[in-house]
Parts: structure tokens; sequence; C-alpha cells
């Protein structure tokens, strides 16, 4: 049989020598994985609302949403984790019909030696110098003066003799994580409050109102984000998310196929953060769980994103562990114990934990998804690179067949094929099918070929359709090494 071209003429008579080029088995392409930062965004920002924009820069961040902004903080904790990758930011508006969290510092005394006072707000801390002889109400206006001076604060103040109110920038619940603490570092940072002076901090009051996610999420269109960085962990908000990347009507959808992954974080007790994952069950959401870190919420959900992405942009298999974050720990009495974080782990909870030179360390990933449409315990989708491997793999053979297979005629199987030829059996993409699977068992992403192989099937199903069954059986995670010591005295 003749060589078979796709767009050489065969009824030219014009002398010559005539070049068709085929890339069909050149194409080693893989797709540029995105990510997606969704955040609030303030009034002098000069982004359009509810439209996703491509940002390199912490100063193109700050024009974009405001300084100060809650998106341009998450971009810049973002990047702290992960300097490499595609971001795009999703700005949304605060809900006008919320509140702005507030809380107060107090000041009482009278500095009887220099120093300086070491306020963490928001994880950003801000230094004030005392003097000798300093009362109160000067205290307090030094501290007013340097929370406003800090334009990437997300937070301003006022001052009423030794008070000091303290403003979000932005209504909502999430936004309102207006952590304030003093002397975060303590003496091992070389932070004292000056002698005489006494600093309180209030309980504070918490914002109130979430904004509206729904035309942030119909603009994202067809752009397929990866990894999504999404900051409120409320079950309205998670309900929203679970719709956009829904197997049946979401971005997980066969018809869609865009795929992505939601990573948030949410603060609280072992107890409250164990009841809370239980009510969720989404295999493409992970819910990092931590309590009393002085890093506002919404940063943890973002740099929890960038040292998952960093890792999964390199190996969507290698496991989501004993990797640096770049958020500030909480203090030793505040932090989970083996026990509790087991527990978290068994609700759908994601752990992390402190190593001893005082850095945050994400300690296991795992989904909320946690039981099957009958309601049965299911471990399927329990630890985030299940899907994202999967994720990986089915767009790779999407590329592979996509491009090997695009122009061809489908005969039935014992029809001989030769070299060249522009028809295909289905025994042909079956037999491509197991070459590229043996492929990524050479990396390590799938194993047990053999098994694959053999239970693989490919049908022509008619109307030009070739149907395949993949039993694909992919990598796990070393996770733990357990040892049994027997020793003898003798």
């Amino acid at each position: 049989m003749a060589i078979q071209f796709s767009l050489y003429p065969a009824s030219n008579r014009v002398t010559g020598i005539y070049a068709e080029i085929d890339p069909s088995l050149a194409n080693t392409a893989t797709d540029n994985q995105k990510t997606l930062i969704m955040g609030q965004m303030l009034a002098a920002g000069s982004a359009t609302a509810n439209t996703a924009v491509l940002v390199t820069s912490y100063q193109q961040a700050r024009s974009l949403f405001g300084a100060g902004s809650m998106l341009s903080l998450m971009y810049q904790q973002y990047r702290k984790s992960d300097n490499f990758g595609e971001v795009w930011c999703s700005p949304v508006t605060d809900n006008a019909s919320g509140t702005a969290a507030t809380n107060t510092i107090t000041v009482a005394g009278t500095a009887t030696a220099p120093g300086t006072l070491n306020l963490y707000i928001a994880g950003q801390r801000i230094q004030v110098g005392v003097a000798v002889a300093d009362a109160a109400a000067a205290i307090a206006a030094k501290i007013n003066a340097a929370i406003n001076a800090a334009i990437d604060l997300p937070a301003t103040s006022g001052v009423a003799t030794a008070t000091v109110t303290v403003t979000a920038r932005h209504k909502g619940v999430t936004a309102g994580d207006l952590d304030i603490r003093l002397n975060y570092a303590g003496a091992a940072g070389n932070e004292f409050t000056p002698a005489g002076v006494t600093i309180t901090i209030g309980a504070g009051t918490a914002g109130t109102g979430e904004p509206s996610l729904v035309n942030a999420f119909a603009n994202l269109g067809d752009a397929p984000y990866d990894f999504i960085a999404f900051p409120w962990s409320g079950t309205t908000e998670l309900a929203s998310l679970t719709n956009l990347l829904s197997d049946t009507i979401g971005r997980w959808a066969w018809n869609v196929s865009l795929f992505g992954h939601a990573f948030t974080a949410r603060e609280g007790t072992a107890s409250t953060l164990a009841s809370y994952g239980a009510a969720l069950n989404d295999q493409h959401v992970t819910v990092l769980g931590i309590n009393d870190t002085p890093t506002p919420i919404y940063n943890v959900a973002a740099d929890y994103a960038a040292v998952c992405a960093r890792s999964l942009r390199a190996d969507p298999a290698l496991p989501l562990q004993n990797l640096t974050m770049g958020i500030l720990p909480p203090p030793r009495g505040s932090r989970f114990l083996l026990n509790e974080r087991n527990t978290l782990l068994y609700s759908g909870i994601s752990t992390a934990k402190v190593n001893d030179a005082g850095q945050a360390i994400l300690e296991r990933s795992v989904t909320t998804y946690q039981k099957n449409a009958a309601g049965a315990a299911d471990d399927s989708y329990l630890d985030t690179e299940t899907l994202t491997t999967l994720q990986f793999l089915i767009r790779d053979l999407k590329n592979v067949l996509g491009t090997k297979f695009a122009r061809k005629k489908l005969v039935a199987d014992g029809t001989p094929v030769p070299g060249g030829s522009s028809f295909v059996t289905p025994s042909t993409v079956k037999g491509e099918v197991i070459a590229w699977y043996r492929g990524h068992a050479a990396n390590g992403m799938v194993q047990n070929v053999a098994n694959f192989t053999q239970n693989m099937k490919a049908e022509n199903a008619g109307s030009g359709r070739v149907s395949l069954l993949l039993p694909i059986d992919v990598a796990n995670q070393l996770r733990i090494i357990s040892t049994l010591v027997q020793f003898t005295k003798s």
C-alpha cells in the first residue's frame, strides 16, 4: 500500500521535490499549569471586579487591587512559597451589607526606660519607638501613626486618648481576621515591652458579610486553572466552589475537562475543626486546619496553595509532606498534638506541624471527601495527590491521542494497517495507550503495567468512536515507616 499523505495531492504533475510535515510523532508538550488566587479588592484598586487578570509582580497586585487589600496580600504571600508559577488573580468586591472587623490597643503607664514596642497586626510587625517619660497618650499616638504609615497593612486606625482602634480595610468575616498581638517573637527575638508601659489588646469585633462569588465564577469561562487559592471557608462559599469543580456540571465534568483543585484554610481548635470537616465532602477541595497563627487565614490559604502548586507542578504524584511553609507558626501551646492531627486527617482536614527551627511544615494534604453517594466511608479520594495525578494523566493522554489520531479513519480490528496509512483500528489505539502507560510507569507516575495491559480494553463503539477502559493504578506516596524494635539484654 502506498504511503498516504494528508495534504499533498496525488494529482500533482508539476516537477519538483515536495515535503509535507507531520508532527504527530514529535509532540512532547505539557500544559502550563496556572494558579488562580481569589480574594477581595479595595475601591482604590484599578482592576475590573470579577474578572481574572494575569499578575506578575507585587507592585502590580498592589496597583490592581489596592495597597493592603486581601488579594494583594494573598499574592505577596503566595510568591513567598512559589516564585515561578504563572499566577492569575480574580478580584471581588466587599459585600456592601457587611461590616469591618475592629479591635483596640490600649496603652497604660509611663515609660521608665527606652525601648521598642513590637506589635503584630495580621501577621505584620509594627515597631514603635518609646522614649523615657513617654506617657500613655503619646505612645498611643505613635502606635496610631505607625499603623497608618504601613500602607500594606490590611487595617487602618484612629486614636482617642490612650486607646487605638484598629479597623480592617475590608468588610467580611474572612477579611476581618485581624489578629493583634504583642512581642510574638518573645525573648528569643529580643522583643520586650518597655519598662513602665502596659499594652492591652481588646477582644475584638468580628467582621460580617462575605462577598458574592457568582459573577467571578461565571467570568472564569473556559480558562483552565489547576490550583485555586480560595480564602473563604464558610459552608456557603465552599458549596459554590463544589459546584464550580463538580464532576457532573463543573470543571471536572466529562464535557468540560478543565479540572483544577482548590486550597483553602480554616482556623480553630482541633475539636471545632473536626466538627467542621465532618460536614464537608468534596474531593476537589482541601482545607488546611490551623490554630492561633498570627498570619491571616486568607494568607494561610494562599501559602498552602503555593507550597502544593510548587510541588505538584514538578511531579503531581510526589507526596505533599515535609514542605516548609511561609506562614508564622502558632505558639507552642496552641499547636496540635499527634492524636489531634490524626483526628483531623480522619475529618477531611489537612495538617501542618512546627519543626525545631520554628517553621510551619505541611504534614499531609487530604481532600474533604469522606463518604460515597451511599453514605459509606470512602477513602478513594483521600489524598490530594490522587486527583492531581489523574488530572495530569488524563490531560497527557488527551494530548497524545489527539496528536497521533487527529485525522484518521477507523476500521475494524483484524484489518491490516500498514505503516504510514491514514486509518487505524481499535487495537492500534490500544497499543498506543499501553505504550503511553509504560512510559509513565517508568517515571513512577503509575504502576502494575501487566495488570493494565491485560485488562485494558479498546472497543469500536460505532459512529467513529473508540471506547477505552483504562484500569490505571496511580503511584502511592510513602507516608509512614513503622518499626518494631525487638531488643535483647545479655
